[in-house]
């Protein structure tokens, strides 16, 4: 009988550490995922600030453009009359 509470201690210390090892497996793959989904989003949030500063300098560019061609247009109408 004693044997057989001895392998059963056994038994029972293996479970518990395989549920403990389970565990700390799942709680490391958590924290890497965590870890990943922040500097993703870190990423998308620099890629996002990138962008907006493209699409305001195209805006600037497009308007100093647009002065530049209306300037041309009145120079052209002045030197016709």
């Amino acid at each position: 009988m004693e044997v057989k509470d001895q392998e059963w201690t056994i038994k029972e210390q293996e479970l518990r550490q395989l549920l403990e090892n389970s565990q700390n497996d799942k709680d490391s793959k958590s924290s890497n995922y965590l870890r990943t989904l922040e500097r993703d989003r870190e990423h998308l949030k620099q890629k996002f600030t990138e962008m907006e500063s493209k699409i305001k300098e195209n805006e600037r560019n497009k308007t100093s453009l647009l002065f530049e061609g209306q300037k041309q247009e009145a120079k052209w109408a002045m030197e016709r009359e």
